[in-house]
């Protein structure tokens, strides 16, 4: 794949794409941010280049140039153009994500990203699956608007069991979650036929942060909004409104996969 044809195939919007032909680092950081062992690093001096990049347009420039030597991993391990499209279209999601919550695009997933531009984390199906050789875990992520049937969830498993044994046959670790949707609150809320609570039964719960935050940046799309202004668009965004306003939580619960059955 050309350079053109990769960024048309991960669906990037244009207004997204001005800055792309402006060189805002070198090709060596842009290198070291598709290794998982200097991406992080590599981030953080890009980060610290672009201080006026308000909306992270810039940051996603960069990242976007760097898809390329993703791309060239890719072909070296014989992994599947569509894999590669599967996964590196969470570019489209979260400029897309940035701007149903803000007005405009936007891009603030730069911390997140150098994970798929280092061929760590990879789409397969419906869900995402992360290695992590530090813990020797694999972290199962859940993309904004996946299908979270059990039918769907298992041929995701079941495709992905297939492809690390195919590419990384030495990484078969536990399949492990930490995710709002593992809540063990959340079974108060919905109802028992709920795709959700069927996802999180198939998760033995080891610990639970009640504390944790971020289920508000997925069922709402911002962090910043007041209870009572939350919107109610969905049962779950309404459900879940009901229960902060009386004083309850959500939090965040971290589980190891049994399977979906």
């Amino acid at each position: 794949m050309k350079q053109n044809d990769l960024y048309t195939a991960i669906k990037i919007n244009p207004k997204a794409l001005k800055f792309i032909s402006q060189m805002f680092v070198s090709e060596t950081i842009l290198q070291e941010l598709t290794d998982i062992k200097t991406a992080p690093s590599a981030y953080n001096q890009i980060k610290e280049k672009l201080k006026d990049d308000n909306n992270g347009l810039k940051m996603l420039a960069c990242m976007l140039k760097a898809t390329c030597y993703t791309y060239k991993k890719y072909l070296e391990l014989g992994v599947s153009d569509k894999i590669f499209i599967d996964t590196l279209t969470c570019f489209t999601r979260f400029t897309e994500e940035y701007r149903k919550s803000y007005g405009e695009y936007g891009f603030d997933r730069g911390w997140w990203t150098y994970r798929q531009l280092s061929c760590v984390l990879f789409k397969i199906g419906e869900l995402e699956y992360e290695y992590r050789d530090d813990e020797k875990t694999i972290h199962l992520h859940i993309p904004t608007g996946a299908h979270i049937n059990l039918e769907s969830c298992k041929h995701s498993l079941d495709s992905f069991k297939s492809f690390t044994k195919k590419y990384f046959p030495n990484k078969n670790y536990p399949i492990i979650c930490n995710s709002w949707l593992l809540s063990p609150e959340l079974d108060k809320l919905l109802n028992d036929n709920s795709n959700i609570l069927a996802f999180k039964h198939c998760f033995k719960i080891i610990r639970w942060d009640k504390e944790q935050d971020e289920f508000l940046q997925w069922i709402y799309g911002r962090k910043d909004i007041k209870y009572n202004d939350l919107p109610e668009n969905t049962s779950l965004q309404r459900n879940v409104k009901k229960h902060l306003i009386k004083g309850g939580f959500i939090g965040s619960a971290y589980g190891i996969l049994n399977d979906f059955n």
